[in-house]
């Protein structure tokens, strides 16, 4: 574009700070209004210029060009001044300063490999195979090579379970000085091929017999002890509330609108108006649960148990009745990440993938609390707008996880993971979710006052603190909530 040098020399942005007033910036623009207004043309074709074999001097002594037109007139050119050659010609001016800086020309980096006597010979081939795969990829040569059957059969896995990483703790690490976020794992559909690959951490294993160091993933007879004892529990709940399905429409008749009724249509002879009716219906509302288990290793043992017999509880009763939705989902952590598994949803999921999957299930490593709401809160179940809608976390203690990211690593622990949990818990009250906590231990927490006490911050007038034997104390108030969400 003719005239672009002389206006990025006139705007100058590398002192662009020295417009400082309406009157300067006024006049800047006038200036390169006029640069502009000068290049411009009226389209016409100019006239070419052809060279002349031999050469004249001018007054100066310089080379003079000239070109002759149809007409044999000889058209001689002006001479060619020092301040028509482009001055980018041999170095690049900085446009934005009008600083001249000469441009070396790029080096092959690959000619000095080799040179330094310290480096083996065996390395120097290493480094030059390491800069030509680089040049093929730069260049686009790239060499397909077909994958293990090992590795594809992973990568299926990671395909039929749709796992994803979200970046999670960004404020949390900012507080601390840091830069960055956590990556959270996040498996949207459990699968029993996930549970039988080697990067699922989340069960039971049993060694192989007649193999050394091999381990396979074996169903825990307690854990199907128990969930068989909460389908039956299930069903009994479901048929103490089985009312819940029914719809009740109650009639009114003789109204001065509405339907006409046709029953007391022949009245209409004996001055009889009223022959119209209304109708209300009675039904119970839709429900939706998401329950939240912590998975962590502290969860182990009898508490773990009856916290899966109590989802499986519901999940059945869930099952039976109209209107009434259940997802459940696991948290914990995998090496430096927070690991977070939606294990159920009955939605989508058919109730016998509790029955086959969850005795394969075991509590495992840390409790990252908050890093984990904050990575599924994009992932539960939409709340219904005319329904109730609950979050109901199961855990027994605070948030305890190791941050290390980019040389940086800081303890998520203590009173700012439960500030960083209770800003999570309250993103989701505002997604629509109803919060109800449980705080599940053998002692009732009362000589653990410090537990208690951040119990309380992440979940406040929500929080609720069972013994661990007496967890049908929730499928109680599960009912309670079921029953009392009546649309009328």
């Amino acid at each position: 574009m003719p005239g672009l040098y002389d206006i990025a020399k006139e705007l100058d942005l590398s002192n662009i700070a020295r417009l400082d007033n309406p009157r300067s910036r006024y006049e800047l623009a006038f200036k390169i209004a006029d640069i502009a207004f000068k290049n411009i043309t009226d389209g016409t074709p100019q006239p070419k210029v052809v060279a002349i074999s031999s050469t004249s001097s001018g007054d100066g002594g310089e080379p003079v060009s000239g070109g002759q037109d149809d007409n044999n007139n000889v058209s001689v050119a002006t001479p060619t001044s020092s301040t028509d050659v482009n001055p980018r010609d041999s170095s690049l001016d900085d446009i934005f300063g009008g600083n001249t800086t000469s441009v070396p020309r790029a080096q092959d980096p690959t000619k000095n490999i080799g040179e330094d006597k310290n480096v083996s010979k065996t390395k120097t081939n290493k480094i030059a195979k390491a800069f030509d795969k680089q040049k093929d990829f730069l260049d686009g040569k790239i060499i397909k090579k077909k994958v293990s059957k090992k590795e594809k059969k992973m990568l299926d896995v990671l395909e039929k379970s749709q796992v994803q990483i979200n970046d999670v703790a960004e404020d949390y690490i900012r507080n601390y000085g840091g830069t960055g976020a956590v990556e959270c794992i996040v498996v949207k559909n459990l699968t029993m091929d996930l549970i039988e690959s080697d990067d699922f951490h989340l069960k039971s294993l049993q060694y192989v017999t007649g193999k050394v160091n091999v381990t396979a993933p074996v169903a825990n007879a307690d854990m199907v002890k128990y969930i068989n004892s909460g389908i039956i529990m299930g069903v009994k709940l479901a048929k103490r509330i089985q009312f819940r399905n029914e719809i009740n429409i109650d009639k009114f008749t003789r109204r001065q609108h509405g339907k006409i009724d046709k029953r007391i249509i022949h009245e209409l002879g004996c001055d009889v108006e009223n022959i119209f009716y209304n109708t209300a219906v009675h039904k119970y509302k839709s429900m939706n649960f998401h329950i939240s288990l912590d998975a962590s290793s502290s969860m182990g043992g009898i508490k773990w148990l009856n916290t899966i017999k109590l989802c499986t509880t519901i999940a059945k009763a869930a099952s039976m009745l109209e209107n009434i939705n259940v997802s459940i989902s696991v948290r914990s952590s995998l090496d430096k990440n927070p690991y977070v598994v939606m294990a159920y949803d009955s939605r989508k999921d058919k109730f016998s993938k509790i029955r086959n999957l969850f005795p394969y299930l075991m509590p495992s490593s840390t409790t990252p609390e908050g890093l984990c709401y904050e990575a599924i809160i994009k992932h539960l179940p939409k709340c219904s707008v005319d329904g109730d809608n609950y979050f109901i976390n199961i855990s027994d203690g605070e948030p305890c996880f190791s941050i290390s990211n980019n040389n940086f690593s800081v303890s998520y622990s203590g009173i700012a993971a439960c500030q960083h949990t209770r800003k999570q818990v309250s993103k989701i009250r505002d997604n629509g979710y109803r919060i109800i906590s449980y705080f599940v231990t053998d002692m009732y927490g009362h000589n653990q006052p410090s537990l208690v006490e951040n119990f309380k911050v992440m979940y406040g007038s929500d929080s609720h603190f069972i013994n661990f034997d007496n967890l049908n104390q929730i499928v109680g108030t599960i009912n309670k909530k079921m029953l009392e969400s009546v649309d009328v």
